[in-house]
């Protein structure tokens, strides 16, 4: 059985013309309202030295965030293709929730 949150793809695309990596996840199911509840998630990608954060495109299901392959600043290296760790922060209204979790996954 699949526990919710959770990462289904970790994938190195384009995106306007610039190199992303797509990190695609699902929450509660679509036709459950406790969806409205949730205000942001964030991800966090770690491949060796770099690091990177962003909140989704839009809270749906499932959500995207779309991350950049370089690191802005060069210090660091490029994603690549291969393991990393990748950590969600789903942010919910009621009761103040916080939802964190992490999870190995494969940049392909």
């Amino acid at each position: 059985m699949m526990v919710r949150p959770n990462f289904t793809s970790v994938i190195l695309h384009k995106l306007d013309g610039v190199d992303t990596v797509q990190v695609e996840g699902t929450s509660d199911a679509t036709d459950d309202p406790a969806l409205a509840d949730i205000i942001d998630i964030v991800v966090v990608l770690v491949q060796g030295d770099r690091i990177a954060r962003q909140s989704v495109n839009k809270v749906t299901n499932p959500w995207v965030a779309d991350l950049p392959q370089r690191d802005p600043a060069g210090n660091a290296q490029d994603f690549q293709k291969g393991d990393a760790i990748a950590f969600g922060v789903e942010s919910r209204v009621e009761n103040s929730l916080v939802i964190t979790w992490t999870e190995r996954v494969t940049i392909t």
